[in-house]
């Protein structure tokens, strides 16, 4: 049996651990048990989690809870998340939500991406679609054909400057 005392500690624990669920959205939050200044931080907080989260990537989003000013922000902010994934080679990107601008934007990311991987030999080389103005991956005529990738490197040697990947 707990002691007075010991009975106001339990209960002032709960509180402040209902007070965190609020606060951090994990855990069971009974608002009903927050103060008035309590449940308005609480109300701030949580606004600032749904307009934040979609921003750091997270999906926990309710937009209908946002103004239009902070909705056009968070759809921007997840259109340019999006193109850096896409740019990137990500698997979070949504080729999808990509304008017309934006996906020539990826292609030559993408194709920057495969040129680099060649000419530094690297294992995720694919030259099904080589580069007709680089005669290094030119020359390669099957996809993950290093040897014909390397025989390529050999008989063109890089130009002053330019990598040779060998």
């Amino acid at each position: 049996m707990l002691t007075p005392s010991d009975a106001e500690a339990v209960g002032r624990i709960e509180r402040d651990q209902n007070l965190v669920n609020c606060e951090t959205g994990f855990g069971t939050c009974d608002r009903s048990l927050l103060t008035p200044a309590e449940a308005t931080a609480v109300s701030h907080l949580q606004h600032e989690q749904n307009l934040l989260s979609p921003e750091t990537g997270g999906v926990l989003c309710d937009s209908s809870r946002l103004t239009p000013s902070e909705a056009s922000a968070v759809a921007r902010a997840t259109r340019q998340r999006n193109l850096l994934a896409c740019k990137a080679g990500n698997d979070s990107c949504d080729h999808s939500q990509l304008s017309a601008v934006d996906a020539k934007e990826v292609a030559e990311a993408e194709h920057e991406r495969e040129a680099l991987a060649c000419e530094a030999g690297d294992p995720s080389c694919n030259q099904s679609s080589p580069d007709p103005d680089n005669p290094k991956t030119a020359e390669a005529s099957h996809p993950r054909d290093f040897r014909s990738w390397a025989d390529a490197m050999v008989q063109q040697p890089a130009k002053s400057g330019e990598f040779a990947g060998v």
